[in-house]
């Protein structure tokens, strides 16, 4: 037996021509239901793309989620922060109630130059 991929009967550009010619002339020629046939097939793998891709798309989007919320909150430690015009100083956060879950604390910038608050 051989494993050479260009004996076997069909194989290479000219038998995938062959079968897709097959395919159209089957699509085209089959009238209404042929017509129908090919839509919904094209509909289908149409929504099976859109489903892998959402899914492939998952991961990246929930770790974008979660470095935007740890970006949020303060940096805690023993080393300072340099002062620029992009810190912040914070005080008075302390949680008060459910509906004030990080404090009732206020902010301002730490260096002068900063660009305006949004709003």
């Amino acid at each position: 037996m051989s494993t050479d991929t260009t004996t076997i009967i069909g194989g290479g550009p000219r038998g995938w021509a062959r079968d897709l010619g097959m395919g159209v002339r089957f699509a085209v020629g089959g009238g209404r239901e042929g017509w129908i046939r090919t839509l919904l097939t094209a509909v289908g793998v149409g929504l099976g793309v859109m489903l892998l891709l959402g899914a492939a798309s998952i991961p990246t989007m929930m770790e974008g989620r979660s470095q935007r919320g740890e970006a949020r909150l303060p940096l805690e430690g023993d080393q300072p922060v340099p002062r620029s015009a992009a810190t912040l100083v914070e005080a008075g956060r302390t949680p008060t109630s459910a509906a004030m879950p990080y404090g009732d604390g206020c902010c301002g910038p730490t260096a002068t130059g900063h660009p305006p608050r949004p709003g």
